[in-house]
């Protein structure tokens, strides 16, 4: 009963975690768990963001495509971005450049060049839900790319067809997601989040964009040909910080209200 759209909305009916990593540290273990987990609701009766459906996801990819998902994503997005500091499992020799996260003992104390989530983390730092890490450089260049119709430096990245259908609103009235992406709340949605504050008040119908648990969060305006980039880093030492949320909205807000004001950025026709 769960199709690849309920996965991709998080409307599948499954919740958001389960903390399997407190059963087992076995990545084919971790595996097994994830796919036995069962549903809290029918399919398309709520929105819930799910760790376990972006997985799920994941794994599709890997069996339509015949190839893994590190493998996939390089070969058909960041390699056709030239996002070269964009990648799964980053080697020794990047560490310099990685910031910490969080204090965990069962890991061996500060996480740091290893991916946040415990769950990625055990089955073997690549998921479709965590374990990326990139640069504001590349970042940058994934969301020109947005803004430009899936084209950036000559290299066509994604159909423009297929960005206007992921990033538009699924039903507005139901919750603010597109496909993958996240919308910025609006009035009388049944579903939303606090995670749509990096929209803040200002950000066109049209944006989108999505938060990581660790403190970042991308943004991107098409009307106004804006894009805001947050890589912070809330849970060094630990995630009991939960002050992200504001300051993404005012961050929002901020740049927002600086570049309509000025007229940096009229809106496109």
């Amino acid at each position: 009963r769960v199709t690849i759209r309920h996965l991709l909305t998080h409307t599948s009916g499954l919740p958001s975690f389960k903390p399997y990593d407190e059963i087992t540290h076995d990545p084919d273990s971790m595996a097994k768990l994830m796919f036995a987990t069962p549903l809290d609701t029918i399919p398309g009766v709520r929105m819930v963001y799910s760790d376990i459906g972006a997985y799920m996801a994941g794994r599709v990819l890997e069996k339509v495509s015949g190839e893994a998902l590190d493998a996939y994503v390089h070969a058909h997005v960041f390699g056709p971005a030239r996002m070269q500091e964009t990648m799964y499992k980053p080697p020794a020799s990047l560490l310099a450049r990685i910031a910490p996260t969080e204090v965990d003992p069962r890991r061996g104390g500060l996480v740091r060049g290893k991916v946040h989530d415990e769950r990625a983390y055990y089955l073997g730092g690549v998921s479709a839900h965590a374990g990326i890490f990139s640069s504001a450089y590349d970042l940058t260049r994934f969301a020109q790319m947005y803004l430009s119709d899936g084209e950036i430096a000559g290299s066509r990245v994604l159909p423009p067809e297929q960005i206007r259908q992921f990033t538009a609103y699924v039903d507005s009235t139901f919750s603010n997601r597109g496909i993958g992406w996240q919308k910025p709340d609006l009035p009388g949605m049944k579903f939303t989040s606090p995670s749509a504050a990096w929209a803040g008040s200002r950000m066109s119908t049209q944006a989108f964009g999505h938060t990581g648990f660790t403190g970042t969060s991308i943004a991107i305006d098409p009307p106004h040909d804006i894009f805001i980039i947050l890589l912070s880093n809330r849970v060094n030492p630990t995630r009991a910080n939960n002050k992200i949320t504001a300051v993404r909205r005012q961050l929002a807000d901020a740049v927002m209200s600086t570049v309509l004001n000025s007229n940096l950025s009229p809106p496109r026709p």
